[in-house]
């Protein structure tokens, strides 16, 4: 099958990594390992690359919406014209537009929904921190989700073919909230490569060596964008206490983001450089070596969000994970969920202590959690159940 994908970011973009992204290349990497042929528009790129199955078209660049969805379309038709598309993928909701244009060319057309209008109510009421910034999330950013929620995710959801969402919170958000039908809705959970994403003893001497590490230090770890929503000052704090009992124990974090001058400003009024690393931005082919290097890791995340890969990535590196209670860390983990209420620091700090004493509980929790990868999350979990998908967009 020839399979168009539609998307904001481009694969061939290794400087920037994230959810979307990740994902974006993680799908066209099944679907060509299923044997189809993907052409990706994206609004990041200038020129048309193409590699065997896969091509790479660059749309125009516009600061208007509507005139980005113009040129779009535009090539969505020129491509069918040329070269049949059997089937639209969209990273994310799909503009009306794009919906149309579908129906129009009978071509199906699958949203793969990552988050919807109706969760930034929620997360980004998790950045108000006095009158200014509530002004603004009152008369600012609450007109503008409302809006996305009743015109665009609504709408648009309800015209695709098919719902593809990256954990079971978003589909139940989708079927009840929404009132999309469930058959419409299908599950896909996100997935890592789990063979490049496992534990490596060589990689975890050295990555420790190189950072001066010894081996009766305990890594705590955490990656991601630094942003007060995420929860890395709640997990600052109750590493500081930690540390002042433990000596052995080190804290290193990765990522960039606007909250970073707190983190460093903490870090120096503390005087905690010799036990707290920030790291800043970090390759995610170079992401294997840290998570080989630590010893637990943390997601102290403060948001509704769809199943993080950075848990996933830790997960299928065998580390023991310590999280917050959010719906994605409830379901990725399952049972052997070590959670923490969201913001409680006293919580947090009391199960980093367990894990620090207590070296058979860090054993345990790491086989755990790399099984849990290979039966949920892995490539090959997800390519069984796009393959699946693929069946039922032929008979449309």
């Amino acid at each position: 099958m020839h399979i168009c994908i539609l998307s904001s970011r481009n694969i061939c973009d290794h400087k920037n990594w994230g959810g979307v992204h990740t994902h974006l290349s993680n799908l066209v990497t099944v679907l060509i390992e299923l044997g189809h042929n993907v052409s990706l528009i994206t609004n990041d790129g200038e020129k048309i690359f193409r590699n065997g199955s896969l091509q790479i078209i660059p749309a125009c660049h516009h600061k208007d919406e509507s005139n980005n969805n113009k040129c779009i379309s535009n090539i969505l038709k020129n491509l069918h014209k040329g070269n049949y598309i059997d089937c639209i993928f969209s990273e994310g909701v799909p503009a009306k537009q794009f919906i149309k244009l579908s129906q129009k060319l009978r071509i199906p057309i699958i949203a793969f929904v990552h988050n919807l209008y109706m969760h930034y109510f929620y997360n980004n009421w998790q950045e108000v921190e006095g009158l200014k910034t509530l002004k603004s999330y009152i008369f600012r950013s609450v007109p503008i989700y409302i809006y996305g929620m009743f015109f665009k995710d609504i709408p648009s959801l309800r015209r695709c073919d098919y719902i593809i969402s990256g954990s079971g919170a978003i589909s139940f958000h989708i079927r009840k909230i929404y009132r999309i039908s469930a058959n419409r809705i299908l599950p896909i959970h996100n997935w890592v490569d789990d063979n490049k994403f496992q534990r490596n003893i060589f990689q975890r001497k050295a990555t420790r060596q190189i950072h001066r590490i010894n081996e009766d230090n305990i890594i705590f770890l955490m990656i991601g964008c630094l942003w007060r929503p995420k929860g890395f000052r709640t997990a600052l704090k109750a590493f500081h206490r930690l540390a002042k009992i433990t000596p052995q124990a080190r804290l290193w974090i990765i990522g960039e983001g606007p909250d970073r001058f707190y983190i460093q400003k903490y870090i120096n009024k503390y005087s905690l450089t010799e036990r707290i690393k920030l790291f800043g931005f970090i390759p995610n082919s170079d992401l294997p070596s840290f998570y080989s290097a630590a010893d637990v890791f943390i997601l102290p995340s403060l948001l509704n969000e769809v199943l993080p890969y950075t848990l996933l990535e830790a997960m299928s590196c065998e580390l023991p994970i310590i999280a917050s209670d959010i719906s994605a860390s409830r379901e990725a983990l399952g049972n052997s969920a070590n959670t923490f209420q969201r913001g409680d620091m006293k919580a947090l700090f009391d199960l980093m202590h367990e894990f620090t004493i207590d070296i058979n509980l860090r054993k345990k929790e790491a086989v755990l959690q790399r099984e849990r990868v290979l039966k949920n999350y892995s490539f090959e979990a997800a390519s069984v159940k796009i393959e699946q998908l693929m069946k039922k967009v032929i008979c449309l």
